[in-house]
């Protein structure tokens, strides 16, 4: 069950809230990077505390089929919302998560309202998404790369308020 999404996403089926798709690219010593694709799928691990807990289930193919479960944790924080992943390390360091792509889809009702994982105002007109702190570590210790890099980033989308 653990290395098949597909039987994942069969056993766990009420906690599926999400699915899509990564890259991983496993670079051994001594050889060309491999690329491996693997779908996602996100499942809700719970709520306690105000944080809510996502799992994220790929699988990585190389050099053997192993389970790539990312473990996201979700909390208010502010005016919005903090995600933080935790990316385990893959194929023993010499494995990175290249992109992703997910669409959490599944709604629910909570006191007679229509309710979803993740919710979105545009009060102004002006959506706004930051990263105040993404952290990438270099594990597999690439020469002439930092040992870590802090992405700090802000999107502006225009949006429809609704009146």
């Amino acid at each position: 069950m653990r290395d098949d999404p597909k039987e994942a996403r069969r056993i766990c089926r009420s906690a599926v809230v999400g699915s899509g798709a990564a890259r991983f690219e496993i670079a051994f010593p001594e050889q060309p990077p491999i690329v491996v694709r693997s779908p996602i799928v996100i499942f809700n691990a719970g709520t306690e505390r105000g944080e809510t807990r996502l799992l994220v289930h790929a699988v990585i193919t190389v050099p053997v089929p192993t389970a790539v479960v990312t473990h996201v944790t979700i909390t208010k924080k502010g005016g919005g919302i903090n995600a933080v992943a935790r990316v385990p390390v893959i194929a023993s360091g010499s494995g990175s998560l290249l992109d992703f792509k997910i669409r959490l889809g599944r709604r629910y009702t909570y006191e007679d309202e229509k309710r979803s994982l993740l919710t979105a105002r545009c009060p102004d007109g002006v959506f706004e998404v930051s990263a105040s702190k993404a952290l990438f570590r270099n594990e597999a210790a690439v020469p002439h790369t930092a040992a870590q890099t802090i992405l700090k980033t802000r999107v502006l989308a225009p949006c429809t308020p609704k009146g």
